[in-house]
């Protein structure tokens, strides 16, 4: 669990550092280099939580309830994103954890896409998730289904890992039951 605390503030400190010094610094970035963080193109998706038992939008239920910690950092459109991704089964501890490979953004939504190692130890393989930063009122941030892609299986994008689809999620965002969902 060290680790993986280490990991995520290691990526958090390097996106907080990419969004708060363009933010302090805004008049000489812009009078240096012309350009922000949002007109950069830079993307970043942070979040900590836990969700379930409940139903996604969608009407897709699940009875278990997980943990999740994302910090993912991606540039301008083709450039690769980096960062960390965990979901932890609250009951009996199972983790998938792993690096962030790709990501989209769009209209407060993420798809962020990579490698889990599952619990077993064995090999990583492809995952996604996707998340959503519903900041209207009495609005709850959400997550998607966790999908672990097996080397048989139909990937959701032409690429992925190192592609991500759309943000948008096929069966819909289970509501956050604690902690938050930033997208940027």
């Amino acid at each position: 669990m060290l680790g993986i605390s280490m990991r995520l503030a290691a990526v958090l400190a390097v996106a907080t550092c990419a969004v708060a010094a363009p933010t302090a610094a805004s008049s000489s970035v812009d009078r240096v280099h012309g350009r922000t963080l949002a007109n950069a193109g830079l993307h970043l998706a942070l979040g900590t939580g836990t969700y379930g038992p409940g139903c996604t939008t969608t009407g897709v239920c699940d009875d278990r309830s997980f943990r999740f910690q994302l910090a993912a950092v991606a540039g301008p459109a083709g450039s690769p994103a980096f960062g960390y991704f965990a979901r932890t089964r609250v009951a009996n501890g199972n983790s998938f954890s792993g690096p962030v490979t790709c990501m989209t953004v769009a209209d407060g939504k993420a798809a962020v896409g990579g490698y889990a190692t599952p619990p077993d130890g064995s090999p990583a393989t492809p995952f996604l998730v996707y998340v959503t930063d519903n900041s209207q009122p009495g609005g709850a941030d959400g997550i998607s289904q966790f999908w672990i892609f097996g080397p048989d299986e139909q990937l959701p994008a032409p690429g992925f890992p190192f592609t991500c689809p759309a943000p948008e999620s096929p069966t819909g965002f289970f509501p956050l039951t604690g902690g938050s969902v930033l997208i940027h």
